[in-house]
């Protein structure tokens, strides 16, 4: 059988359950929610890739980020909804691209980031692993 057609690797243990809002993680001590960026599918088409060469063992993942208050959590949900109901209509979507600094409360603008906000932004990984070996 080739390399390109050697089935996939599963990931060792039992599939962790996903929660179904946002859940209160004593480990970081904040609400973690699913992160709906792309890390996910990249992460799974490098494993299926290292998996076919025999190179790594896939793991089970997800992306989640934190928020540590419920008011930090009640913008969030607000927020979303709103984006949500927005990007479904062709007026919604259009609003969002003209006034992005209205639906945002100026996060987001045309002008870009300054390069203070630039050299102030930062963000931290966490990441946790358990193992089945």
């Amino acid at each position: 059988m080739a390399a390109d057609s050697a089935p996939a690797a599963k990931p060792l243990g039992p599939k962790p359950k996903r929660s179904k809002g946002p859940t209160w993680d004593g480990r970081v001590k904040a609400y973690a929610l699913p992160f709906l960026g792309s890390d996910a599918s990249v992460v799974r088409r490098t494993q299926a890739s290292l998996g076919k060469s025999g190179a790594a063992q896939p793991v089970h993942h997800s992306a989640l980020f934190t928020v540590s208050s419920r008011y930090a959590l009640t913008l969030f949900a607000i927020f979303g909804a709103t984006m949500s109901t927005l990007i479904k209509f062709k007026l919604g979507r259009w609003l969002l691209l003209r006034f992005p600094r209205v639906f945002t409360f100026g996060v987001f603008s045309h002008q870009g980031p300054t390069e203070t906000q630039i050299y102030e932004t930062f963000f931290d990984f966490l990441f946790i692993g358990k193992s089945y070996r």
